[in-house]
């Protein structure tokens, strides 16, 4: 039994049925044709621009975006400590931010399902369980897509701006969508930019209240170091007193020598001599005016500088005077809010013939493939009778 393909045979048996390959082929382009075009609505694909918004707009948020937020100014070289609040990133409101948020729920998609549930575009009722309703959504929500811009010269399709791209057979429907879209978006950038706000002035409010309870450990930490110093200042000076009057030193004794010149004279005092030498009466003076002290602020000299940085942090107009400078924005005016020029108006429609001729290259192969399975099948059984 001979199990080689002749290939020479196969081809003149296809040759010989040509007639019959074309008449498939033939009538499976007509099939695919009559079921293409007559019964389908045209599909298009939609292409609309999303710009930033103009410098008209962005200059509403000038004042808020040159404000100076929380500006201490220490004297010391401790001013480290507050490097921190001198350097506070606040809330920048620019055109390039606005846009970046409006692009990040484009790619999520997530609020385009919402707006296509809000239309009622598909009912409920026409499925038969709720998962089947949501894969519907989904299959239409994956037909967005979005284009960054393109800045390659070689490119000759240079994209300027972000694009949405949506294929579908109703122009309608999508501009519906594109508004319900803008409507919710627009509502979710501006409650955004409101809840960051907020979340920084929290964050800056606690970064006050933090220095202010750092400010107020380190004068009780100065008070208490003052006072051990000064105990121990009097215990010694009581000891020198003592010691003075068991040896009936009175007043300063302390050894001196002095050269005279002609126009000054140098004094020399031996001041590794014992301390109770300077005498009980200046030494017990001291000890007299060190306990009469009332206010002990007054003879430390750091707490000059830590008071007034704690008059300044409890002073701060900053708060009041950044949130007004936010009020006076159009974050808080829902009706004049743009986070980007959407122009849906302007949408292109681009007539889609792609997955239609696909269908009739399709059903043209497959017209083919049955014409020479059909030639070479009955070749087969016309061979085996004889």
């Amino acid at each position: 039994m001979n199990d080689e393909i002749d290939l020479g045979k196969i081809i003149l048996d296809l040759w010989e049925g040509k007639w019959k390959i074309i008449t498939s082929t033939l009538i499976a382009f007509t099939i695919g044709l009559a079921l293409t075009f007559p019964t389908s609505q045209p599909s298009y694909q939609a292409i609309t621009e999303i710009r930033p918004i103009t410098s008209i707009d962005s200059r509403k948020y000038n004042q808020l975006n040159s404000f100076d937020f929380l500006k201490v100014t220490p004297t010391s070289n401790d001013s480290r400590k507050y490097n921190q609040l001198n350097s506070f990133d606040f809330l920048k409101v620019t055109p390039q931010n606005l846009l970046n948020l409006y692009i990040e729920q484009v790619e999520y998609k997530s609020i385009f399902i919402d707006a296509i549930k809000d239309l009622e575009i598909y009912k409920k009722s026409d499925f038969e369980t709720e998962e089947d309703y949501d894969n519907a959504i989904l299959r239409l929500a994956s037909r967005i897509e979005i284009l960054f811009p393109n800045d390659n010269e070689k490119n000759e399709d240079i994209i300027k701006y972000h694009q949405i791209l949506f294929s579908h057979t109703d122009q309608e429907l999508w501009k519906n969508i594109l508004t319900e879209f803008h409507k919710i978006n627009q509502e979710f950038v501006r409650q955004e930019l409101i809840e960051r706000f907020n979340q920084q002035i929290l964050i800056a409010r606690s970064k006050n209240k933090f220095d202010l309870e750092d400010i107020e450990k380190n004068i009780n930490a100065q008070k208490i170091v003052y006072n051990l110093k000064t105990q121990n200042r009097l215990a010694f000076l009581e000891e020198q007193a003592q010691l003075a009057r068991t040896l009936g030193i009175k007043r300063n004794t302390f050894e001196t020598q002095n050269f005279a010149s002609k126009n000054f004279t140098i004094t020399n005092i031996d001041t590794k001599a014992p301390f109770y030498l300077r005498g009980y009466d200046s030494i017990e003076k001291e000890i007299s005016l060190i306990k009469s002290r009332k206010e002990e602020k007054n003879y430390i000299n750091e707490l000059v500088e830590l008071e007034q940085k704690k008059y300044l942090l409890n002073e701060d107009k900053n708060f009041e005077r950044i949130k007004k400078l936010f009020l006076n924005t159009p974050i808080t005016q829902k009706e004049n809010f743009v986070a980007v020029n959407l122009n849906i108006i302007g949408t292109k429609f681009e007539y889609d013939n792609n997955q239609k001729y696909t269908k009739l290259i399709l059903a043209i192969f497959l017209g083919l493939f049955v014409g020479c399975f059909y030639v070479l099948l009955s070749n087969a059984l016309r061979n085996r009778k004889k």
